[in-house]
């Protein structure tokens, strides 16, 4: 499957899984809803949890958990707020603005393990926790936390919000909804529809099921986990024929979901004891009795309207799984984003010592530090030493030594901190190699000097960041060799979501698309290959 088909489906079942999640709403505040908004999903934990349907979520743990993690108390979260921006494609590299807005019931001091691994910077005053350079993490009131796109982020801050779909739509959510999902459909449908699987990869029985994101014009999911409350999915449509082609299309999906999808996933278990295998099938046959027979669908209007009430357990038991899976990630994600962050300040730092080496000596350092017989000893992180404060550590060196002689070997536990990465523990191993190869900056055995870099520092890659099965003894003078093939890429994707980091001649650092071709890379690699570029992908 394409990178580009493999990011759509990602962006879809991101979608779906936030259309799922979303169970609890109440009073909406406009302005932080932009006109432009797709999306808005608003959550009343605190007044979700006092009920007694939540009594089996593990407050336990999401006390421990907002402690350790944020130094918040989450028991106090009164209301949550998500807001995605205008969805233009699914086939971009970067997600639509988003922010998000949790708002306590208490003041709150935002800290734990995630914030210590953040940078700090200050704005007008106040701290603001850079995930990366496009999204950043701030406490704007006692009782106020924000997180999201930075431009997007002060747009909302900012308060100026139009009356569009979905904040009409948050305005008119009762007090006593705990979870609000409402999404402007319509403004998502070329993005959608450019997403949908080719006819023919789809089952014949779910084929009409396409035609449903041309139908839908607003979703709205309204949710209440005491016993009295709401639990309903509207589905808005333009006109009455729509109404009536989106029931036919809805119904025909749950008839098969019964009869025919749900039966063919358990077959494929194919568990070998025939009397276990027949158990599961009809547990499979009753729970997709339940779930049908459990929600209730009427027409009002142009709009279709699912009352999933008596399925509030399943519903419960849904939300709470799916709070759980995505939190997971998200803070998996913004650990990453300060690991990546870190990792990229310690190549910018050696590219930095390159080039006060290249001041001092008219040229950078070599691949590698050679014997009389031009034969490698030491690799060039450890000539860099002396430009990175470590000069005591350099001079324990016997620079005429192989780097794994008895002497040189017993240094590499020595590492400097800024060869380590900041996701892994390698043992005297670091993942930050030069670039070497025919007509590369560090090619084995030449001095390169700055005039001889014709195409540009800024266009121009030293240092990359391998993965851990790439990594090299810090001291050893081997490094990442580019063949010019397409292989390349095999050592330097698949360690960082999205891409890999790498650090050009001028001391900025990038991460790069790992679908960035063999061609242009190995235009970024050479130093005077006299070739344009182009518009390449560089992903800050």
């Amino acid at each position: 499957m394409k990178t580009s088909a493999l990011r759509q489906l990602r962006w879809v079942w991101t979608l779906s899984m936030v259309l799922l999640l979303t169970a609890a709403g109440g009073a909406q505040e406009l302005k932080y809803v932009p006109q432009t908004a797709s999306l808005a999903i608003q959550l009343r934990p605190k007044a979700a949890l006092a009920q007694p349907a939540m009594a089996m979520v593990p407050r336990e743990l999401l006390e421990v958990f907002g402690r350790k993690e944020m130094g918040l108390n989450l028991l106090e979260l009164e209301r949550l707020l998500i807001v995605v921006d205008k969805v233009e494609s699914f086939d971009t590299p970067e997600p639509p603005g988003f922010a998000l807005i949790a708002e306590f019931s208490a003041p709150q001091t935002l800290g734990g393990r995630l914030a210590s691994q953040l940078p700090v910077v200050e704005e007008a005053g106040e701290k603001v926790w850079q995930l990366d350079p496009s999204a950043q993490l701030r406490q704007v009131n006692p009782q106020t936390i924000v997180l999201g796109m930075s431009e997007f982020l002060s747009e909302v801050l900012l308060g100026q919000s139009g009356t569009g779909a979905v904040g009409k739509a948050l305005l008119s959510a009762g007090a006593d909804e705990h979870l609000t999902v409402v999404v402007d459909w319509a403004s998502l449908r070329p993005a959608l529809e450019e997403a949908l699987p080719p006819e023919d990869q789809v089952p014949p029985p779910f084929r009409g099921f396409l035609d449903v994101p041309g139908l839908i014009s607003q979703l709205t999911l309204r949710h209440s986990w005491s016993d009295q409350g709401i639990s309903e999915l509207r589905l808005e449509t333009a006109s009455a024929e729509d109404a009536d082609r989106l029931e036919r299309l809805l119904r025909a999906a749950v008839n098969n979901l019964q009869q025919i999808a749900l039966p063919l996933l358990l077959n494929e278990l194919q568990l070998q004891d025939e009397d276990y295998q027949q158990a599961l099938l009809a547990f499979g046959e009753r729970v997709a009795a339940d779930l049908k027979s459990g929600v209730e669908a009427s027409r009002t209007g142009n709009a279709f309207v699912l009352n999933l009430k008596q399925n509030s357990q399943v519903m419960s038991v849904s939300v709470i799984g799916t709070l759980t899976g995505l939190l997971l990630p998200a803070v998996q994600s913004v650990r990453e984003a300060a690991r990546r962050t870190e990792a990229s300040n310690n190549l910018r730092q050696l590219m930095i010592g390159m080039l006060n080496y290249e001041s001092a000596y008219q040229h950078f350092p070599l691949q590698a530090i050679a014997g009389p017989d031009g034969k490698k000893l030491l690799s060039w992180r450890v000539a860099l030493l002396p430009f990175l404060d470590e000069l005591e550590l350099y001079q324990q060196f016997h620079l005429d030594e192989p780097w794994d002689s008895e002497h040189n070997l017993k240094l590499l536990e020595k590492m400097p901190a800024v060869y380590r990465s900041p996701n892994v523990t390698l043992n005297g191993e670091t993942l930050y190699l030069a670039v070497t190869g025919p007509g590369t900056a560090f090619e084995a055995g030449k001095k390169l000097r700055l005039r001889d870099v014709t195409d540009g520092l800024s266009n121009t890659i030293g240092l990359v960041e391998v993965a851990p099965s790439a990594a090299m003894p810090w001291t050893k003078p081997e490094d990442f060799n580019f063949a010019g093939g397409g292989d390349d890429l095999s050592a330097l994707a698949g360690f960082r979501p999205g891409g890999f980091l790498v650090a050009f001649l001028d001391g900025s650092t990038r991460l790069i698309a790992k679908s960035v071709d063999s061609e242009t890379l190995r235009r970024l690699f050479l130093i005077n290959d006299g070739e344009v570029i182009g518009d390449w992908d560089r992903n800050p």
